[in-house]
């Protein structure tokens, strides 16, 4: 069990509504692995569509530290909503980790249980 970007699976959540970031690859993983889409800019409270934005000067890790912002086309700040969407998309990625972990110690145990 993965998590993904909702736009790589085709799911039309991209800025502009579309589904321009489908990726190949990542829909041919779907083949052998359960994937969870994700859309951390609309976790955050953003709309689809929703205007072009991208970070000012910088890099994510930038806008992460406080050190850049992302702003839209018109000017609209929208730093808080990625910051809030990549948190709330590292939430949904840990309570996945804990599941595999939780999975694997039910595993062991009953592995176990079967062999005493």
């Amino acid at each position: 069990m993965r998590l993904v970007s909702a736009c790589l699976l085709g799911i039309k959540c991209a800025w502009d509504g579309r589904d321009r970031y489908r990726n190949r690859k990542v829909i041919e993983l779907l083949r052998k692995e359960t994937l969870i889409p994700v859309c951390p800019e609309q976790l955050g409270g953003l709309a689809t569509p929703r205007e072009f934005q991208e970070i000012e000067k910088g890099s994510g890790d930038d806008v992460l530290d406080g050190k850049s912002r992302v702003k839209n086309r018109i000017g609209q700040d929208v730093t808080r909503q990625f910051t809030r969407g990549a948190k709330e998309a590292l939430k949904n990625c840990q309570t996945i980790q804990y599941q595999r972990v939780y999975r694997q110690i039910q595993k062991s145990i009953l592995w176990l249980w079967l062999h005493i």
